[in-house]
Order: structure tokens, then sequence, then C-alpha cells
């Protein structure tokens, strides 16, 4: 009975004070693998510009390698700094 009513007075005291959020966060979910394909949720939906923060799950690709299937080719960008602080680019390409 007592910890019932200190959890219904932590409620109110939650509810009560301005600026706090209505839920805590869920916890953090370890990405997926499965099938070769690594599956990992998306954080801040909305700041990402989809609808809704949460309910959406992710497949990135490997270590940034696009398939072309025009070229028949595996294709990746990838970006280094100089030694005067700007980026420089190299296309790499590895055969499919």
């Amino acid at each position: 009975m007592i910890a019932r009513l200190l959890a219904g007075a932590t409620m109110l005291i939650a509810a009560a004070v301005p600026g706090q959020a209505k839920r805590l966060a869920p916890d953090p979910v370890a990405p997926v693998s499965f099938e070769g394909r690594r599956y990992e949720t998306v954080a801040f939906g909305k700041a990402r510009g989809l609808g809704q923060n949460g309910g959406y799950v992710a497949a990135p690709r490997r270590r940034g390698w696009r398939h072309s299937r025009l070229f028949q080719r595996d294709f990746r960008l990838v970006r280094e700094i100089t030694r005067l602080g700007l980026w420089e680019y190299t296309l790499e390409m590895k055969r499919g």
C-alpha cells in the first residue's frame, strides 16, 4: 500500500512540474543482423524528416559500398581531410 502511494505521488509530482516529459524515453535497442544484413532503429525520426519519432528500422549499407547494375561494379565515395584542412573525395571501385 505504501509503495502504491509513493508511486502515485511520484506520478503527480512529475505531472505537476512544467517542462517535464510525460513518459520516459525507451531503452535503446541493439542492432540486429539477419541473413548478412544489419538492422537498427532510427532515433529522432522527426528531426530526420520522417513523420514520427519511433517505429522506424534502418538497414544501412555495409561500409558505404553501392552496387551499379549498369556497370556491374561496386562504388563508394571516401572523404579524407588534407593537411590544409580541406576535404578530399575519392571514388573507389571494385568489381561486383
